[in-house]
């Protein structure tokens, strides 16, 4: 009987989940979104647009990997590496540098994924996520910065560590940026506005969740517009920074400008974030379902999205046998 009990609470446990996962949002707030805060918003994905870790930190690794490797047709270090194979020992193998890049990354979404297992439904719930969006961005800044100070081949085991941590931090502030913007457009005034007409009968809830998707989506295309020409203009600054330097002179200059680049890459970060970072509201997340702690909302959160994968499976299936 005991057990019954159990199982029926973890079943209304999971449901709750469920339930908060597809909420539509419906509930009035004491904030309201202003213009400002709206924009910083925007302005912020200029800066997290994945140019320091995402792009040419990349780079940056496989150009010091080239440079530190060597031609396998020789012994270790007396042939550097040229139009053929080119290897290096890493992780107490000796491998191609495309393979590194591969293991490399491997490791990287591992750690993504254990550590968003376990923090990232902290983005949707609770309070934590503005803290959680700020420790990353400040932590992918410094390692932009970091990145001022590899700019030799001996040091391509430092840049291993700086392209895994860019990756990660990266990810993880995209993560926690995004969940922003359900609440932000729950409290735009026109939203607002559409639930006090609902609350008097003037508006159906269905044309007030409509209204609420439709804003949404402005929210998330806007942005995405707003970094495209936003990284443009970046962009073309960088295009500048490469000839001052000189990068194709030789060697040397284009590591260092590799190194440059990122840095650089990493003050606009900094710059496009401060905004965001004074303006936001400090909107709670969403309430915790019963039985569930920060801890253990995302394992259950996987278990319903699991739950209902196998369930539409099954409505496929017999789908596919009535027609």
């Amino acid at each position: 009987m005991s057990d019954e009990i159990k199982e029926g609470e973890e079943t209304k446990a999971e449901a709750q989940v469920a339930d908060a996962v597809t909420i539509d949002g419906s509930e009035e707030t004491k904030w309201t979104t202003s213009r400002w805060e709206l924009w910083s918003y925007y302005v912020f994905y200029i800066g997290n647009s994945g140019l320091a870790g995402f792009n040419y930190g990349p780079s940056q690794f496989q150009n010091l990997l080239f440079l530190a490797g060597y031609d396998p047709s020789a012994a270790p270090g007396e042939l550097p590496c040229g139009d053929g194979a080119c290897v290096l020992r890493f992780a107490g193998k000796v491998r191609d540098i495309n393979s590194i890049v591969l293991v490399t990354n491997g490791i990287s979404f591992a750690l993504q994924a254990v550590l968003l297992l376990i923090i990232g439904a902290w983005a949707d719930y609770g309070t934590w996520r503005p803290n959680i969006t700020i420790f990353f961005t400040i932590v992918a800044v410094a390692v932009s910065f970091a990145w001022l100070g590899v700019e030799r081949a001996d040091q391509w085991e430092a840049a291993t560590a700086l392209y895994v941590l860019g990756l990660i931090t990266y990810q993880c502030v995209l993560t926690f940026w995004t969940a922003a913007f359900p609440g932000l457009a729950r409290d735009l005034p026109e939203v607002k506005q559409s639930l006090a007409d609902v609350k008097n009968g003037d508006r159906t809830l269905q044309e007030h969740a409509q209204l609420t998707s439709l804003s949404r989506n402005r929210i998330s295309n806007l942005s995405f517009t707003v970094c495209s020409v936003g990284e443009i203009v970046v962009l073309a600054i960088m295009v500048g920074i490469v000839k001052g330097l000189k990068a194709d002179e030789s060697t040397e200059s284009n590591t260092k400008a590799f190194s440059v680049l990122i840095a650089f890459a990493g003050g606009i970060w900094l710059l496009c974030a401060i905004p965001w970072f004074l303006i936001e509201k400090r909107r709670p997340g969403l309430q915790m379902p019963a039985g569930t702690n920060l801890l253990t909302v995302g394992f259950k959160q996987i278990r319903v999205a699991f739950r209902e994968c196998l369930r539409l499976n099954r409505h496929s299936c017999t789908s596919s046998s009535t027609f």
